[in-house]
């Protein structure tokens, strides 16, 4: 009637920042042995390089990124510590280009500020 119940569409227009984030994050999940969680932010990834924008949005918000024990953001082992911070650092940007574009989702807010939490100690 007033549109109000009408879903606001969304433009990716950091696509860029979005590839070099979740590139990151895929790299650094490869390198301590999470490929699980890996292929579960390489998914999205590969519908944004393809712009395949409904489904890369779709894919981006599911529990296999933000959910509980086993999701890609909450793998706790390793390498380096320095591998551990940039992880924590690029989750952080990856919640903060999803506002950017109009994306909210209440776990993927709750990680950011866990994460930058966890920065704080550690500095």
């Amino acid at each position: 009637m007033f549109g109000w119940f009408k879903k606001k569409e969304i433009e990716v227009t950091n696509k860029d920042e979005f590839i070099l984030t979740m590139t990151r994050i895929v790299e650094l999940l490869h390198a301590n042995k999470h490929a699980p969680q890996a292929f579960a932010v390489q998914e999205p990834l590969q519908y944004l390089i393809a712009n395949d924008k409904n489904n890369f949005l779709k894919s981006l918000n599911t529990v296999d990124i933000w959910g509980g024990s086993g999701a890609a953001w909450e793998v706790g082992v390793f390498r380096t510590k320095k591998d551990e911070r940039e992880f924590m650092e690029c989750f952080i940007r990856l919640v903060e280009l999803m506002k950017e574009i109009g994306v909210s989702h209440y776990a993927a807010k709750r990680v950011a500020i866990l994460f930058r939490e966890d920065l704080l100690k550690t500095e």
